[in-house]
């Protein structure tokens, strides 16, 4: 690959997705403390990401009430009924990140407030995924 072609591209190539009000299991739960599991991912880029040729960063993520993007927790005063779990400008470990074909994903959590049962997930995550040829 020229080297110039991809400096006049934008190398790294950066995608900013913003994923937003995620809430799928309303009240009430039959289990205290419930967790959702789901995957957060990049759109394709036009060659497949491997090792050492990518990163994540969590711009910001607003959680309702905890959770986990990759290995990085929420922080902040959680308190039941609001949304208070939160990230900011922090990059997720390399080993967090999986390549499924030309996308990047990252495994994301949210874990309820014992003391509300209401509602579960996130209103707001914005990532920057960041990818590169191999040389």
């Amino acid at each position: 690959m020229d080297t110039n072609i991809c400096i006049a591209a934008g190398w790294p190539f950066k995608q900013v997705i913003t994923y937003s009000d995620w809430n799928p299991v309303a009240s009430p739960y039959p289990v205290p403390e419930q967790v959702i599991t789901n995957y957060l991912e990049s759109k394709d880029f036009y060659f497949t990401p491997t090792a050492g040729h990518f990163s994540l960063l969590i711009n910001f993520a607003d959680f309702d009430d905890k959770g986990t993007i990759g290995s990085i927790a929420s922080s902040g005063p959680v308190t039941s009924c609001t949304y208070a779990g939160q990230i900011t400008n922090t990059m997720v470990p390399p080993g967090d990140i999986t390549v499924t074909n030309n996308r990047l994903q990252v495994r994301v959590t949210a874990t309820d407030d014992t003391n509300c049962h209401v509602y579960i997930g996130w209103r707001t995550i914005t990532l920057t995924w960041q990818a590169w040829p191999a040389p």
